[in-house]
């Protein structure tokens, strides 16, 4: 369901390849735009599909909290409620790589137990914070 162990760690400024290992397959994200490890927050999603699994996410949320993750939530689809997204926000990208390296064996029976109510495999996302070409925030 969730990743839990990094294979390749992206060089700051660099776009490539991240080969991420998930509790029942590997996973390639493609990281195409250069990453800065102070480049600020980011948002990771979440969207899966199984009606009963948003309980089960609710369980990993502490998970998720403990590892540095902030403003967490876990949401339904309007037009299919089977469908939901889980969103969390993470201080910079350094920071959510090394919460793929803190899950505990506790961590990864939530994980599996969040993967039990999966119908269809879910798709991960994530966004970095958009700076203005000045650098404002």
């Amino acid at each position: 369901m969730f990743v839990n162990h990094l294979h390749a760690f992206p060089h700051a400024g660099e776009a490539e390849s991240i080969v991420l290992t998930r509790f029942f397959r590997d996973e390639v994200y493609d990281v195409t735009i250069p990453i800065h490890d102070s480049g600020g927050k980011i948002i990771a999603t979440v969207v899966g599909s199984g009606g009963r699994a948003s309980s089960a996410l609710h369980r990993f949320a502490r998970v998720r909290r403990r590892d540095g993750a902030s403003r967490w939530g876990v949401y339904r689809d309007t037009e299919n409620p089977a469908n939901y997204i889980e969103t969390f926000i993470v201080e910079s990208w350094a920071e959510h790589l090394r919460q793929h390296e803190r899950l505990t064996g506790a961590d990864r029976e939530l994980e599996e137990n969040v993967g039990r109510f999966e119908s269809k495999p879910v798709k991960v996302r994530h966004f970095i914070y958009a700076r203005s070409k000045r650098g404002r925030q």
